[in-house]
């Protein structure tokens, strides 16, 4: 495995486009280094064995990284067009494509939105919360919210505002009955 890897390794940094590496790779790399991996922990810590397990290990591992750090250098410096032809890329590579378009997609609405000045202020985490509306059925300590605040102790019959996954909490538990769950929460009032 060892060669076969460093043979892969050295075509990808030598040849200008994507080599095309053998079906079933990756996961033979991934097989032959978990083998590794269950024999290593049987072995004498300091015989030669174990320590040439550990250098295997450790070029295997700067090999795999630095092979798949090409080659996700090379899809990214490629025209869109040439990303889909010409040559056989990884499902794994696919995956990785993908979601670099997606940011880099992303990136671009983001700069388009601040070149045009539609740029939103950003809510703190107290205005994105949503809050619901309960009557206390029963006498209720004090307790910690999720947004980390103390709140309570309540009374039988208060109706009171608090952190909607609070609330439902105390409606699960009959401590409460939902008056009213601000949008989208998945609540109806009672």
């Amino acid at each position: 495995m060892m060669r076969k890897t460093y043979k892969a390794w050295l075509n990808e940094r030598s040849e200008e486009g994507i080599a095309d590496l053998p079906d079933g790779f990756l996961k033979e790399c991934s097989d032959h280094m978990a083998q590794l991996r269950l024999g290593y922990n049987l072995l004498e810590k300091g015989s030669l064995r174990h320590r040439l397990a550990t250098k295997e290990l450790e070029l295997l591992s700067y090999m795999l990284r630095d092979l798949l750090a090409i080659r996700q250098r090379k899809v990214l410096n490629m025209k869109p067009g040439q990303r889909e032809e010409g040559f056989q890329m990884l499902a794994e590579d696919r995956d990785v494509l993908q979601k670099f378009l997606e940011a880099s997609e992303a990136r671009d609405r983001l700069l388009e939105r601040t070149i045009h000045g539609k740029i939103e202020a950003k809510k703190t985490e107290h205005e994105k919360r949503a809050f619901a509306v309960v009557r206390i059925l029963k006498d209720t300590p004090a307790f910690v919210s999720v947004d980390g605040v103390e709140i309570g102790p309540y009374r039988a019959g208060d109706v009171v505002s608090m952190p909607a996954p609070n609330a439902r909490i105390l409606v699960r538990q009959s401590y409460a009955k939902a008056i009213d769950f601000a949008r989208g929460e998945g609540e109806d009032a009672d």
